[in-house]
């Protein structure tokens, strides 16, 4: 990546995103729980924006709340590019199979790290060890939307890439506390529908392009 930005320490929750917006129905509450049954189009962006490529966002939209609140900055969800760098620790990385260690118990909730719970659901922020970047739970817990459709990767060497200007899915990564361990994997890649959401799996973090 040639250009800097800043991304969230911690995927939004719950208390964090009520300030802005009603909740979405969720399965468990917690103000420290990360936000989930979050779709890419309606909640996100406005249930009528279907764009082909760029950053806009209609009124009353999470995102557009969040920007007039910040006093005009663009934040946005990371690019496939931006969160996959950030998810295997950027220019610290150490080549960890997970975001923060080789070992998914110990760096995201998931199924698999049945001593944490009896009940496996969604983890508080931060109960893992956080990856080279001070980054939390880009494994496991949810899915976190990214901007990009998905889409095939180049072949050729690239900077600052993004995904095809249209497409059928939305990517989705790191996987979440009820799926497959591979897909908690930094370099997996998931994605669905922009309308999609799943219970509590499928959340966010914020991000912006340092201008």
């Amino acid at each position: 990546m040639e250009r800097d930005f800043y991304i969230a320490i911690f995927e939004l929750t719950q208390a964090q995103y009520k300030h802005l917006k009603s909740l979405p129905s969720v399965d468990q509450l917690g103000d420290t729980i990360a936000v989930g049954n979050v779709r890419w189009r309606q909640e996100l962006r406005g249930a009528k924006f279907w764009p082909t490529y760029g950053h806009e966002v209609e009124a009353n939209s999470f995102m557009q709340l969040m920007r007039t609140h910040a006093c005009g900055i663009e934040f946005d969800l990371p690019t496939d590019a931006q969160w996959e760098y950030a998810a295997r620790g950027g220019a610290r990385s150490r080549g960890y199979l997970f975001a923060g260690g080789n070992v998914l118990a110990e760096v995201g909730c998931h199924q698999e790290a049945v001593a944490y719970t009896e009940q496996i659901q969604t983890a508080p922020v931060a109960s893992f060890a956080p990856n080279e970047l001070g980054l939390y739970d880009m494994s496991g817990n949810v899915w976190e939307w990214c901007w990009d459709w998905i889409g095939r990767y180049s072949g050729e060497e690239q900077s600052n890439p993004h995904g095809p200007v249209q497409g059928q899915d939305r990517v989705a990564r790191g996987g979440c506390y009820s799926g497959k361990e591979s897909w908690c994997r930094g370099f997996f890649r998931g994605g669905n529908v922009p309308e999609f959401k799943a219970n509590s799996t499928f959340g966010f973090r914020l991000c912006r392009s340092v201008v």
